[in-house]
């Protein structure tokens, strides 16, 4: 699935937003850029909850592909995750 420039735009501001970051404050050639920044994985859920939101509003996902979509695209383009090891340990 090929997106339009203005959904790529959309879904790259909500994810910097989604760790208090404007796109516009950001080098985004820098190659280190995915292990500087880092979310919870509360963020990355409400994220995901967003952008299978959008894609299924804006017809650009089936129901039957959106997850694997989702899936794809964390993997890929998602920041890297922050464990809170104190939660972990209960």
């Amino acid at each position: 699935m090929k997106l339009e420039t203005k959904h790529m735009k959309v879904i790259l501001n909500k994810l910097f937003s989604f760790v208090n970051l404007e796109t516009e404050n950001i080098d985004l050639y820098d190659e280190m850029l995915m292990d500087k920044i880092t979310w919870t994985l509360e963020q990355q859920r409400s994220f995901r909850r967003w952008l299978r939101g959008y894609l299924l509003h804006n017809n650009l996902s089936s129901r039957k592909q959106v997850n694997k979509l989702l899936d794809y695209y964390l993997l890929n383009y998602g920041w890297r995750l922050r464990w809170n090891h104190k939660k972990i340990m209960k």
